[in-house]
């Protein structure tokens, strides 16, 4: 609501708007579009020799709520016409004179001006990519089925999937991996069962686990945590991820010992202790629908596991609400009457078994099951580009 905020603000300011050279309207258009506040800019503009007065208080119109004010805009940018709009709130007991100023002021808005053509192009670039997605689909492989084949030569891997940004589960790639033959609980338990690692804890408590990690992260010996998988059937309640290795720092530059190279010049070595990941849990362990920001590679050395895909093109109909993920955590249970768009998305199914591999490209949602006790490794450190994260926006 900040930016709605400061379209209500700039509303009182709109003549001394008028007078500003047509640089300096320019240069607060562009500040304003960055996050800036008015009242930043009104400083910056007085220094400048501009004498403004400056008012905040708020006049009648703005007596409507922030929650009706942001419905509003939001049906005026998808097309709901003025008069729809009245109609509606008057109908829940809203004043038409409140209404009816509210829109009058903002449709002669500056900066509503600017959130408009932002809009615009925001749907004409959604427009292209839900276009790219159904000519994709003409495509009989278009995900309905991930290929499973022996690790290719890498430049054929760059050539055919990395560049294409198409999944693929690759064999083959870790048999001289040392983990693949020695990884077990009782290894873990064994050979590192003083070392204090950090894990996930009590995260059926929590429907939004995933998004809190940070505050159920918990430190405990290896050995505690063995036998704590190896005490339940089943249980999502505790898991260690890869978002869990700052306390664990230690036991995973011994353990990624026994990883290497990815088939045959895959990876790059130098990277590897800083970009390589472990999981381990229980069956039942669930990472819910969200997408990286990195294309990576998830390296299956112990049990099995379930990975739902659905294509980056889709993310349209995925309700992203928040960073990387989405509101509908598990394609399994979507309410169709909540998230209609929904319908319009395709996910695949792929399982992953001990020793191989499947490469989701960066922006692809995916979800992860355990179907067993489970070990993973997941890398980002490919001989190729993949350093993408410091051009993705900021939350608000």
């Amino acid at each position: 609501m900040a930016a709605y905020n400061q379209i209500e603000i700039f509303q009182q300011s709109q003549k001394w708007f008028d007078q500003l050279p047509f640089e300096w309207k320019k240069w607060l258009e562009e500040n304003l579009e960055k996050g800036c506040s008015i009242e930043q800019l009104v400083d910056v503009l007085k220094e400048n020799g501009f004498g403004l007065t400056f008012q905040t208080s708020e006049p009648n119109f703005l007596s409507l709520s922030d929650q009706d004010q942001e419905w509003i805009i939001e049906q005026i940018l998808n097309g709901v016409t003025s008069a729809e709009i009245v109609k509606r709130l008057v109908e829940q007991g809203l004043h038409r004179q409140q209404v009816e100023e509210y829109l009058g002021n903002l449709e002669n808005n500056q900066l509503y001006k600017i959130l408009k053509k932002k809009h615009h192009q925001f749907k004409k670039r959604e427009w292209l990519i839900e276009t790219l997605d159904q000519l994709a689909q003409l495509d009989s492989n278009y995900c309905k089925e991930i290929p499973s084949i022996p690790a290719p030569i890498f430049s054929d891997f760059i050539k055919d999937y990395y560049s294409q940004h198409r999944p693929v589960i690759l064999k083959k790639g870790v048999e001289h991996w040392p983990a693949l033959h020695k990884w077990t609980p009782e290894y873990f338990a064994t050979r590192f069962g003083q070392h204090l690692v950090e894990v996930q804890m009590n995260r059926n408590k929590d429907k939004q686990f995933e998004r809190h990690s940070p505050l159920l992260k918990q430190t405990m010996k290896m050995s505690k945590f063995v036998s704590k998988v190896m005490s339940v059937e089943a249980s999502n309640d505790f898991y260690m991820t890869a978002n869990n290795a700052t306390n664990s720092h230690q036991m995973l530059q011994e353990l990624f010992l026994d990883i290497g190279d990815f088939a045959d010049g895959y990876s790059n070595l130098a990277l590897k202790d800083e970009r390589s990941f472990l999981w381990f849990g229980p069956k039942g362990t669930f990472t819910p629908l969200h997408h990286d920001l990195t294309n990576n590679m998830l390296v299956q050395i112990y049990g099995r596991k379930k990975v739902t895909l659905i294509p980056a093109l889709q993310v349209p109909h995925l309700y992203n609400d928040h960073w990387v993920f989405s509101e509908l955590s598990n394609t399994n249970e979507i309410d169709f009457k909540k998230y209609p768009l929904a319908k319009s998305i395709t996910p695949v199914e792929c399982i992953l078994n001990a020793g191989e591999a499947l490469f989701i490209p960066i922006g692809w949602w995916h979800s992860v099951e355990s179907l067993d006790v489970s070990m993973s490794i997941s890398f980002t450190n490919f001989n190729a580009p993949n350093h993408f994260v410091h051009r993705f926006p900021k939350e608000a």
